[in-house]
């Protein structure tokens, strides 16, 4: 419905510019552009009716769907940005270790840090203030390098 409303007020447009350049001047071309408004103004309110009666809802819940390749690669992204953000950090403090994002379905569910050695009491607090994530999601695993 929607595609259909967007085509026809396109071709109205497009018949409206022919119509200037074909139309010549004088008081008939008055007559004429005068009726192509209204022909205009009834094209654009076509889909009010069916609106209003609530015919036009479904179609368009449909047409605004969400691109999940789009959203899945905005995630992948964000996990690549809080990863290197928390491994600039570790670099900083001077902490051999790798960081890992976990996201399910859109939401962040942890912020893996691996280290080589044993961390500050305030790591967590550091990366959680980097990271703007909660301290809770932030799991400190050690490892042996």
């Amino acid at each position: 419905m929607v595609k259909a409303w967007i085509i026809s007020i396109v071709g109205v447009i497009c018949l409206g510019v022919l119509l200037e350049i074909v139309l010549p001047e004088g008081k008939t071309a008055k007559y004429v552009k005068g009726a192509f408004s209204l022909l205009v103004i009834f094209v654009m309110i076509s889909p009010l009716p069916a609106l209003l009666k609530g015919e036009g809802t479904q179609n368009l819940a449909d047409w605004l769907k969400v691109d999940d390749g789009y959203a899945m690669n905005t995630y992948l992204d964000y996990a690549d940005r809080l990863e290197d953000d928390a491994e600039a950090l570790l670099d900083e403090e001077g902490l051999p270790g790798d960081a890992t994002v976990v996201i399910e379905d859109g939401v962040l569910k942890r912020v893996e840090i691996r280290l080589g050695c044993e961390a500050p009491e305030d790591l967590k607090e550091k990366l959680a203030a980097k990271l703007c994530v909660s301290a809770q999601k932030i799991v400190i695993k050690y490892i042996d390098i």
